[in-house]
């Protein structure tokens, strides 16, 4: 999952939950038994500037530690 705005609305904004709506997920799967990671992929976050999180979920653990781009191929 990348969590990203809809093409032509430009990138969320630090302060709207970014972070937030790629952890929650990953710490559903974690709890429900799979393997997950969630991470901010802008640097720092502070309220106002353009961010983007990611969010990896999979039965199998996740090894990638990097900027999600497309989905994986499981």
């Amino acid at each position: 999952m990348v969590a990203r705005s809809a093409p032509g609305a430009g990138p969320f904004c630090g302060g709207q939950g970014v972070v937030t709506g790629a952890e929650l997920p990953s710490v559903a799967a974690f709890l429900e038994g799979g393997h997950a990671q969630a991470f901010p992929g802008s640097g720092p976050e502070r309220t106002g500037a353009p961010v983007v999180a990611f969010c990896r979920i999979g039965k199998h653990p996740i090894r990638v530690r990097e900027q999600a781009v497309e989905p994986m191929p499981w």
